[in-house]
């Protein structure tokens, strides 16, 4: 259920990199769009080795989804 909600909204608290991508954010869930926007402009800041799969996956979904399967990063 979560991929197919994931598609949509994603929940900020649950994964790790974007929650310290979105430290200024008041709400705990955004649209799926606006997360990808965030990992892709901020990417410098991720550490690809320390996410988890769970997390790599997402934001192979979102790039699928909503980058037209190129991540912009």
């Amino acid at each position: 259920m979560h991929g197919f909600l994931e598609d949509f909204l994603v929940d900020i608290q649950r994964w790790p990199a974007l929650r310290e991508l979105a430290w200024n954010r008041v709400d705990r869930w955004i649209p799926a769009e606006e997360a990808l926007s965030l990992y892709e402009r901020n990417w410098r800041f991720v550490e690809p080795e320390h996410l988890s799969i769970e997390e790599k996956a997402l934001i192979d979904r979102l790039t699928e989804r909503h980058g037209g399967g190129v991540r912009n990063a």
